[in-house]
C-alpha cells in the first residue's frame, strides 16, 4: 500500500483552468490521495478546492478554511482527500501566531509596508489509511517575521505533541523560508522540528517558487514527515504552469 500526497501554492487560484487541467491529465496527479493546497480561494461563489476535488474524481471530499482577506480576494488553506483509501475521522484547523510589530525587526518593519501580511492557519486532517492512523498539517506561514516563523511552527508541533500517538504524521505546504545570500539559513526552525522527531525530506529540491521576469528563484515550501528514517518514501518536485510555486510529492510505502 502506498500513500501520495502533494502540497502546492495555486495563487489565489487566478489559473484555475490551468490547474484543474493539470490535475486531470499530470501522471503525477494520477491517484494522489491527499493534495494540500495553500492560497486557495472562491471563484463564481464555489470554493477552489470544490473545483478541485471534482476534477480528481467523484470520490474526492474536501475542507477549505479561510485564513483572511486580501485586497478583497478570499485566501484560504485546503485539503483534499480520496475518501475510497483514506478515513478521515477529524477535520480542523488551528489559529498560527500572528506577526506584529514588537516581534519584528527593523528592516521587517519596512518590509511589512511592502509585501502582504496577514493571519495564518494549519489545517489538520487525522485518520486511518490500510490500518495505520496518521495526523497531516497543511500550513501557510506568514511572510513577515523571520522568528515568527519558527513560532508558527513550534504551534503545530505542540499541538502535535499534545494530541494522541499516530502510525505517522507529517507537516507539509508553503513556510514562506526566503533565504537573500543563504540568510537566514533557518537552522532555528529545522532543529526546532526535529527535537519533535521530524525531518525536512525536501532539502534536495532547490527552489519551489520562481518570478520568471526577474529570473528569481528560492526554496519557499517542504514536506515533513515524523520519523521519517523509519518510512520508506520518494520525493520530487515538477514544474509545472498554473502558478507562481510548483508542487512537491511524496509517496510514501506504508
Amino acid at each position: 500500500m502506498t500513500l501520495r500526497i502533494a502540497t502546492w501554492n495555486i495563487f489565489f487560484g487566478n489559473d484555475l483552468a490551468t490547474i484543474l487541467h493539470t490535475i486531470k491529465t499530470h501522471e503525477d496527479f494520477k491517484n494522489l490521495d491527499i493534495f494540500a493546497i495553500q492560497e486557495a480561494s472562491i471563484h463564481d461563489g464555489v470554493e477552489d478546492a470544490k473545483r478541485i476535488a471534482a476534477a480528481f474524481g467523484a470520490q474526492y471530499d474536501y475542507y477549505q478554511v479561510t485564513s483572511h482577506m486580501y485586497k478583497g480576494i478570499v485566501q484560504a488553506n485546503a485539503i483534499v482527500w480520496n475518501t475510497k483509501k483514506i478515513t478521515v475521522i477529524q477535520k480542523h484547523h488551528i489559529d498560527l501566531p500572528f506577526a506584529t510589530d514588537v516581534r519584528l525587526g527593523s528592516g521587517e518593519k519596512i518590509l511589512k509596508h511592502f509585501i502582504p501580511s496577514g493571519k495564518r492557519k494549519s489545517l489538520v486532517i487525522e485518520g486511518i489509511i490500510a490500518r495505520k492512523s496518521f495526523r497531516l498539517y497543511a500550513a501557510h506561514f506568514d511572510v513577515i517575521g523571520f522568528q515568527q516563523r519558527t513560532a508558527q511552527m513550534a504551534c503545530i508541533l505542540e499541538d502535535d505533541e499534545k494530541r494522541k500517538q499516530v502510525d505517522f504524521s507529517c507537516i507539509l505546504g508553503d513556510l514562506n523560508t526566503f533565504a537573500f545570500f543563504k540568510r537566514p539559513t533557518w537552522i532555528n526552525l529545522k532543529e526546532l522540528a526535529k527535537r519533535y522527531g521530524y525531518r525536512d525530506i525536501t532539502t534536495h529540491i532547490t527552489w519551489t517558487f520562481q518570478r520568471q521576469r526577474i529570473h528569481f528563484k528560492q526554496k519557499l515550501d517542504a514536506i515533513l514527515l515524523k520519523e521519517a528514517d523509519n518510512i520508506k518514501y520518494v520525493c520530487w518536485s515538477t514544474n509545472i504552469a498554473g502558478s507562481d510555486h510548483i508542487p512537491l510529492f511524496v509517496q510514501i510505502e506504508l
